[in-house]
């Protein structure tokens, strides 16, 4: 699970030696509350805990790495996703694990991790308009037909195919190596690099032909890869405590992105607290009024925070503009405010208790 994988992240290898494996701050908690944030969020920027906070990220992603950042935008802003696998526990497992990606942020999409033909819903996302998007959903499928059926989903991930001989002897000659390192050279290996421009250039509609682990998507991403995460990855074969490691390694840095994407938000999501010489027996101050076109200018003016400013690229401020009118922002910005608001309020009754109302009296009305 989650809590043993993380507590044994400082102290994993073998003979019991030392392997640190930092994520530029402290070890975060499973509901990233003490995720390192430039702005110095508080408690009111971490909801409560995902329900796939525990998902196998590594395990169900191992053969697509370098495209998790990708991921990650995919899931925030609530883009339809098509996980394509061979059984359901493959598709189960992997849309689990995407949703964890942007943990600890509530869930507001409707998520399917295993999609048949049978559902209620088929006949209408086969009925989608040629160039019509469908809606804002992640289903797991492992019937072909819906790439059939669907040709026009924007963002298709295929994961948990058995890999070739060819792939599985070019993987064994680099084992010396550390995994991010024969991440890149394995993917610019000739043979798999082009199979990978083959299956790409030929859409989703490839997996008709030919299983492939692959990212179709019409996003552009923002995120760059960390490189430095990935190199702290181990390789595994049989051990899964490795397997956890690697899955913790990966969720904490997806917290903290997490942490630091919202941590602009902070302002308009935390109470005032009473302060000495007010009136605690007025009503409390209302929370700071948010508007998104003020708030994308000012942030565009100040700039991305230091944790961010060396990972996205030049269009970083699109994908704040996307968020914005995601249903997963609008979930849980409604969701934070309404607790930063019964937060400010129980501060101001507590107040309330301690205080000498005879000191206030000349100040208030009848």
């Amino acid at each position: 699970c989650t809590s043993s994988a993380m507590n044994s992240l400082d102290t994993f290898g073998g003979g019991g030696s030392p392997r640190n494996a930092p994520a530029e701050s402290s070890l975060l908690s499973k509901t990233a509350s003490g995720a390192r944030s430039d702005d110095n969020t508080d408690q009111a920027l971490a909801p409560p805990p995902s329900p796939f906070e525990d998902a196998d990220v590594y395990g169900a992603f191992r053969h697509v790495l370098t495209k998790l950042w990708l991921l990650w935008e995919l899931a925030l802003l609530g883009e339809p996703t098509m996980v394509v696998a061979p059984t359901p526990s493959d598709s189960s497992g992997a849309v689990a694990a995407l949703l964890s990606l942007v943990a600890p942020l509530p869930c507001a999409l409707d998520f399917r991790p295993y999609f048949t033909i049978h559902d209620p819903i088929f006949a209408s996302l086969a009925a989608t308009p040629p160039g019509a998007s469908p809606p804002g959903m992640i289903v797991g499928v492992t019937n072909l037909f819906f790439l059939r059926a669907v040709p026009t989903w924007p963002n298709v991930l295929s994961v948990g195919f058995n890999i070739s001989n060819t792939e599985k002897t070019a993987s064994s000659t680099q084992t010396s190596k550390p995994l991010g390192a024969r991440l890149r050279s394995f993917t610019s290996a000739p043979i798999r690099a082009l199979r990978l421009a083959r299956g790409q250039s030929r859409g989703p509609q490839h997996l008709l032909h030919e299983p492939m682990h692959c990212v179709w998507s019409t996003h552009e991403p923002t995120i760059k890869p960390d490189t430095a995460t990935l190199n702290r990855l181990e390789e595994v074969d049989v051990d899964n405590n490795t397997r956890a490691y690697n899955s913790a390694v990966l969720r904490r840095h997806f917290a903290e992105l997490t942490a630091n994407f919202l941590a602009p938000f902070g302002p308009y999501i935390r109470g005032k607290l009473p302060q000495p010489g007010l009136n605690p027996f007025t009503s409390p101050p209302r929370l700071k009024p948010f508007d998104s076109a003020e708030f994308l200018k000012d942030l565009e003016a100040r700039g991305p925070g230091s944790f961010l400013r060396r990972r996205v690229r030049p269009n970083w401020i699109e994908l704040y503009r996307k968020f914005l009118g995601s249903p997963t922002f609008a979930y849980w910005f409604e969701r934070r405010t309404a607790a930063a608001e019964r937060s400010q309020l129980s501060a101001w009754r507590r107040a309330r208790a301690v205080t000498d109302i005879s000191e206030f009296l000349p100040q208030m009305s009848e």
